[in-house]
């Protein structure tokens, strides 16, 4: 079991991309975290997921 943005979640030995693309994230305005570090854009598909990984997930908002 992984957390994600403070909810435990069902989901581990997975990469961060099938995780994103399973929720339906949208991967060009989002940064992902995962314990504490930035999981880069081009390391989505080799990062995976592992039992107890807390991850987050921000949106960027725009606006003025």
């Amino acid at each position: 079991m992984i957390r994600v943005n403070g909810e435990p979640i069902e989901a581990d030995n997975i990469s961060v991309a099938q995780f994103l693309k399973d929720n339906g994230y949208r991967v060009g305005t989002i940064v992902v975290e995962c314990n504490e570090v930035i999981v880069r854009k081009e390391q989505y598909e080799q990062h995976i997921l592992h039992d107890g990984d807390v991850v987050e997930i921000l949106n960027f908002v725009g606006g003025g």
